[in-house]
């Protein structure tokens, strides 16, 4: 996902057009996510990285599928 591994422009671009108070959800599978655990390190990641960019990061969302997890950041302008 661009906005873990490059995060630079396009955070800059979502988060210049993101109304105030406006929110972003980012969600990802990896086809090697068998169980929740690194859904979970990479919804923490990537909450990171939104922190780091300027926006405020409100909840990471993880779900089980029973044999596939995906993970979910819920993030805030911050402006």
């Amino acid at each position: 996902m661009a906005a873990l591994h490059q995060p630079g422009r396009a955070l800059e671009v979502v988060k210049e057009r993101l109304a105030p108070g406006g929110r972003l959800y980012l969600f990802n599978q990896e086809p090697g996510w068998k169980t929740p655990e690194p859904a979970e390190q990479f919804g923490a990641r990537l909450g990171d990285v939104l922190s780091s960019a300027g926006f405020g990061s409100e909840r990471v969302v993880v779900k089980d599928f029973g044999g596939a997890a995906v993970a979910g950041v819920v993030a805030c302008s911050g402006r």
